[in-house]
Order: C-alpha cells, then structure tokens, then sequence
C-alpha cells in the first residue's frame, strides 16, 4: 500500500466515528490533512464533505451519524 492509500484510508477511518466532542475536537487536524491527498479528485471530494461538516453544529452531527448507521 502507497503513502497516499493510507492517508485516505485514515482519513476515511476518522470520518466513519461517531462525531463525539474528542471527534469534533480533532476535525481541524483531520481537515487540514485532507489538503495534501491525491489525487485532485479524491481530495475535492474529501475537502468538500470536510466544509460540509464544519457547517453543522455538534447536536446535528451526532444526528445524522445515529441516523445513517444505526
């Protein structure tokens, strides 16, 4: 596995937890990572949901995690 596999599979690991406050706490660190992904394609596409989620408040987070995987 290449370099670049495991920074987007990290970084896919991350988004797959459950948004609690340690999670919410650490996003920056993670949305910063996501800047240095290749290629383009998967780095606009990770950057995107990363704005996305930055948009939402904690409560909504942990809203849509419990309703889209329990």
């Amino acid at each position: 596995m290449n370099k670049q596999n495991q920074k987007v599979f990290a970084l896919v690991s991350f988004l797959l937890q459950y948004p609690d406050e340690e999670w919410q706490a650490e996003m920056p660190y993670w949305r910063e990572k996501a800047k240095d992904i290749e290629p383009p394609q998967v780095k606009e596409v990770v950057t995107d949901f990363f704005a996305h989620l930055a948009s939402l408040d904690g409560k909504t987070l942990e809203e849509n995690y419990v309703r889209d995987f329990d």
